[in-house]
């Protein structure tokens, strides 16, 4: 009887032990503060894979955010390389557009004024055609009143068989088969041939530079400026200088020789040039 009541309690305080053991109540029991240790360590790895996940997951973020602005960057360069096109195209259809309506005017006033010439030239054509016609007549009826008038003097003796005209005899053996028509001829329109001389082409040369001056009325002796360069030119050209130079040299030697001509006639007032200036017209006819 007393080893069952010693096994008894035994198991009850075995049971009542582990029961405080692990009641949440007891906080300074040391068996209580082994499983604390172990949910820190398992808070310190779940932290520390969290604070994994939100570095993987900024990583992430950024880079899709660069992609994504690299993205964006290529897009808008895109849409503005698109919208520059689109500019020029529109640009360019608008000044097409702008000429074809240029064209389309033009070609208008043109028709507007073929028109008019046609008019003009149809009403020409009338008028001329109307005036032939008359011209026709009158000649139809002057030939009918000239051939009576023959015949009559023939009839009545005003004029001999002898002296009738040879028309009249043509005309009545051979009478036309169409009406004779008074028409003007067809010119003869030749082709006007060019007459050019060798000095033709000098003279081109200074007139397209503008060397060549027209003619001095107060020039006694006739020569015209062009007339001097081309001597000058045939001269130089003669001595072999090149031709890329001579129109210059002889432009220079010519408004030379012109300058000492005016020096010398200024310094002599004896020359003829001078006399002529001085002549004293009142008394012209005394002498």
């Amino acid at each position: 009887m007393t080893t069952k009541k010693s096994g008894k309690s035994k198991f009850v305080a075995d049971d009542i032990s582990d029961f405080l053991n692990e009641s949440h109540f007891m906080k300074e029991s040391p068996t209580a503060k082994k499983p604390i240790k172990r949910n820190k360590t398992v808070c310190a790895e779940n932290s520390a894979e969290k604070i994994y996940s939100k570095k993987r997951s900024l990583q992430e973020t950024e880079t899709n955010g660069e992609a994504r602005q690299k993205l964006l960057n290529t897009m808008n360069r895109q849409m503005e390389s698109r919208n520059e096109l689109c500019e020029n195209l529109h640009k360019n259809l608008s000044e097409v557009i702008a000429q074809h309506e240029a064209d389309y005017n033009a070609m208008k006033e043109n028709e507007q004024k073929f028109e008019h010439i046609t008019n003009s030239f149809m009403k020409c054509m009338q008028q001329a055609t109307a005036a032939h016609k008359q011209k026709l007549k009158a000649f139809k009826e002057i030939h009918a009143a000239f051939k009576k008038q023959v015949e009559g003097l023939l009839k009545s003796g005003g004029i001999k068989p002898d002296d009738r005209p040879l028309w009249f005899d043509v005309y009545r053996a051979f009478p036309p088969f169409v009406e004779p028509k008074y028409a003007r001829p067809k010119p003869d329109i030749k082709h006007v041939r060019q007459i050019l001389y060798k000095e033709d082409v000098v003279r081109a040369k200074f007139h397209s530079q503008g060397h060549g001056i027209g003619i001095n009325m107060l020039n006694p002796s006739g020569e015209t400026q062009i007339k001097r360069l081309i001597q000058k030119y045939e001269k130089l050209k003669a001595e072999g200088i090149p031709d890329a130079e001579l129109i210059d040299k002889s432009l220079t030697e010519v408004v030379s020789e012109q300058a000492l001509s005016i020096k010398s006639k200024i310094e002599n007032p004896e020359s003829a040039s001078a006399q002529v200036l001085g002549v004293d017209v009142k008394n012209i006819f005394k002498e």
